[in-house]
């Protein structure tokens, strides 16, 4: 027998985490969002209840979770961003929530996309080939790079990302 109804809670409490104008109008007319989401009859009532100030606190600590993972892989951009960074990942959040087992790493280059679309500056090219080089099953990928150095120098390199056999390596040849 099929229906109609076949998200179950857990599902659409995700839902709502990830989506902060749903969560606003999960805020005005939580019934409405239940039948919009075709949540399992038995479930509605569970759905219904949520505090809907305890989402978005859910929510704000997902988002900065994400922030902490994110910056573990692009170090570099953080810290020329500085507290810029926060605030781009704020308005890329929004747009965006990963899914699977390589969800910060996908975070990471989808923010660093999203940080070259916006022109923001701070973006270190070397950190946004290396995410992008380890989301993709290439072997070998060589690309040219200026790299920030102390008291704001940059060095020129290139830049030598390789998958052979073992753990994926990145190596930098600097250039005079």
């Amino acid at each position: 027998m099929t229906t109609d109804h076949s998200l179950d809670w857990v599902s659409a409490q995700t839902m709502l985490l990830a989506d902060k104008r749903l969560r606003a109008s999960f805020r005005t007319d939580p019934v409405a969002i239940a039948r919009e989401l075709k949540i399992r009859p038995p479930e509605i009532a569970l759905f219904v209840a949520m505090n809907p100030d305890q989402l978005d606190a859910q929510a704000d600590i997902l988002v900065q979770k994400r922030f902490h993972e994110v910056g573990k892989w692009l170090p570099l951009t953080f810290n020329a961003l500085g507290e810029q960074a926060g605030i781009e990942f704020i308005a890329y959040s929004a747009t965006f929530w990963p899914e699977s087992h390589r969800r910060h790493l996908l975070d990471a280059a989808r923010f660093a996309r999203h940080l070259k679309e916006r022109n923001c500056g701070g973006l270190v090219a070397s950190e946004h080939n290396w995410v992008e080089f380890m989301l993709r099953p290439k072997k070998m990928r060589v690309r040219p790079v200026i790299l920030p150095r102390p008291k704001g120098k940059k060095r020129p390199a290139v830049q030598i990302m390789t998958r052979f056999g073992g753990r994926p390596t990145q190596r930098f040849l600097f250039l005079a």
